[in-house]
């Protein structure tokens, strides 16, 4: 019953039983993890099962460590796919009213496939933030050893604590951040059961999450409208090509993919595949509950091959893959494409009969990506030193259970002794 209510209230069950009788309530919860003697147990008992030594407690730690890591990658996931669309839509809507121009198909098949379905992919591959139990404040003198004991387990999740640790306050302390929050606190050196339980709630790291996400959706947009507007009123005119618009209008309804061989469309896409592909790292900048990106070899990896090859396509030559995704083509590579598996081979239907980048816009192209990354970069890093210098933690008191049991006890037995 007690899980039934928790989870009407909206809140997320974590049961931990170590018997026959936690079993229903194991099954019921949103996790459950039985502590037994041996791990010969059937799967259907529990959802994770543990042995009671000598992990048996830690082990409840690391499997709140390993939910919030989950919890914060599909919850990324979420919203970089609705920013993603939110970036698509407004890009797409600039570029037809300005230049009645369309991304080419074959750069959209590989927006969505290498930079935004396979990096989804790989971000799941990253682990969960571990926190370290340091001694910061002791109201006795103890000696070094007996601190780090090879007893305690080194490592520990922010809402766990070695309770066999006495007169300490104990900060848990994030080794990737200066964010310090107060666990335990012993009232008295003499008892253990003297300790009070804080629970500390704190909204910083949603914030610095929420915040940074959207910010970075409008540095990326506000670099899109500079370079569509740099290359149509500054670019293009300063090398005597005309821009797309009045050519574009003459295009009938049905010849869409006509629209797609211009110098505007091909720009484009190369900007927003390139900052889609490096949103990862405003992503770890601005996360709370993953520890830096260079553990995850596969992402980065990716990273850098991608990199690589948007950077590929904006200072390559005339060729066969440029004609594929409708950059720096001409009409005489565009018509020697194979014909064999899809209908490749075409004539380039832009008005010039190519699309090639000027020299000096293909370096001003790559200026405007990387500055506009390291802008996304350094608006997130500042935003998380902010938040977490002038954070705000709400301490709630709870009472400790062996406490009250304690003094129960002690009551009853005063009675007794009275009578």
């Amino acid at each position: 019953m007690a899980v039934e209510l928790l989870e009407r209230l909206g809140m997320t069950v974590l049961m931990v039983g170590d018997g026959p009788n936690d079993i229903i309530a194991l099954q019921k919860a949103n996790s459950g993890l039985l502590i037994t003697e041996t791990i010969k147990c059937n799967g259907l008992v529990a959802p994770f099962i543990s042995e009671i030594f000598p992990y048996g407690l830690h082990s409840v730690c690391r499997l709140v460590i390993e939910s919030r890591g989950v919890v914060f990658a599909f919850v990324s996931m979420y919203q970089h796919i609705v920013l993603l669309g939110i970036f698509f839509v407004t890009c797409k809507t600039f570029l037809l009213w300005q230049s009645q121009a369309m991304i080419p198909a074959m750069a959209w098949l590989f927006i969505d496939i290498f930079c935004t379905l396979l990096p989804l992919l790989l971000f799941s591959f990253s682990r969960p933030k571990e926190y370290k139990i340091k001694n910061v404040n002791t109201t006795i003198n103890h000696p070094s050893h007996d601190i780090t004991s090879s007893h305690y387990p080194e490592t520990c999740n922010s809402d766990c604590v070695n309770t066999r640790i006495k007169n300490l306050n104990t900060y848990a302390i994030d080794v990737n951040s200066d964010k310090y929050m107060l666990l335990v606190d012993n009232e008295s050196p003499s008892a253990l059961i003297n300790k009070q339980i804080y629970n500390i709630k704190s909204h910083v790291g949603f914030h610095t999450f929420y915040t940074a996400s959207f910010l970075s959706l409008l540095i990326s947009l506000l670099g899109f409208f500079v370079i569509s507007n740099r290359l149509v009123h500054f670019v293009l005119p300063k090398h005597g090509i005309e821009r797309c618009f009045r050519y574009n209008l003459t295009i009938p309804v049905y010849l869409w993919h006509i629209r797609q061989d211009n110098i505007e469309a091909a720009s484009s896409w190369c900007y927003i595949s390139f900052q889609l592909v490096n949103q990862v790292w405003p992503i770890w900048l601005r996360s709370s509950s993953l520890i830096p990106m260079k553990t995850n070899i596969l992402l980065i990896i990716w990273n850098i091959t991608m990199n690589f090859f948007i950077l590929f396509c904006i200072w390559m030559e005339p060729s066969r893959l440029g004609c594929i995704l409708r950059i720096n083509c001409d009409d005489q590579t565009s018509r020697s494409l194979p014909d064999n598996w899809i209908k490749l081979s075409s004539p380039f239907y832009g008005q010039y009969n190519n699309n090639i980048f000027p020299k000096f816009w293909k370096i001003e192209l790559t200026f405007w990506c990387v500055f506009f990354l390291m802008l996304n970069v350094i608006i997130s890093i500042a935003l998380r030193t902010v938040i977490f210098k002038f954070r705000d933690f709400e301490q709630i008191k709870a009472p400790n259970p062996s406490k009250t049991t304690s003094n129960r006890t002690e009551s009853s037995l005063n009675e007794n002794v009275g009578t």
